[in-house]
């Protein structure tokens, strides 16, 4: 797995964090407007040191490639999950669906109970939660520094659906909700 840094972090605490960026848009301004592109709610889930399961509640994850199959997942470099992610080599990202709200928020909060969550296991043993929507199972292949994330990239050794019948979760403008039925584009629109 490559390591690599591609914009070292601000210092903690800087008055202006944005200067030593090199850029002049502050990061709360940046993270408000951010709010404003609706995205997914995940849990990604790797194991600690014990083998038991550590996660944390993320929307920033994307498809990367089809071929081979490989995702992108940004983790803060101060998160105290990081550590097990990269120590285990492996992740299993849970895409939520609307009813699972509670779950999305104890695990951003640091108090999800993990023995009263339902799990299985797929290829790498990572835990996936068995009433998500859809998870993907995944190695990590790469593993970048940029600003104060980390951008792991992960090879899907497997994925499937648990649930098609249910709303997935959103997140937009802080607030969660789901996505609106489809529309019908006219022909030439």
């Amino acid at each position: 797995m490559r390591h690599q840094t591609i914009h070292p972090p601000a210092e903690p605490g800087t008055l202006n964090e944005a200067e030593v960026r090199g850029t002049a848009v502050p990061p709360a301004e940046f993270r408000s407007v951010m709010s404003a592109y609706t995205t997914g709610v995940c849990i990604a889930c790797s194991l600690d040191e014990d083998g038991a399961p550590s996660g944390l509640t993320v929307n920033s994850f994307t498809s990367v490639s089809l071929v081979p199959p490989i995702v992108s997942l940004c983790i803060g470099l101060g998160s105290r999950t990081l550590m097990d992610f990269r120590r285990a080599g492996v992740f299993a990202v849970n895409i939520l669906a609307v009813d699972q709200i509670p779950l999305a928020q104890a695990c951003a909060a640091r108090e999800l109970n993990w023995e009263e969550v339902a799990l299985t296991t797929w290829e790498t043993r990572a835990p996936i939660i068995s009433r998500a929507v859809a998870a993907l199972d995944c190695r990590i292949v790469a593993d970048h520094e940029a600003g104060d994330h980390a951008i792991l990239l992960g090879q899907a050794a497997k994925v499937g659906w648990l649930r098609r019948d249910v709303a997935v979760l959103t997140y937009h403008r802080g607030r969660y909700g789901t996505a609106p039925p489809e529309l019908e584009i006219p022909p030439g629109a």
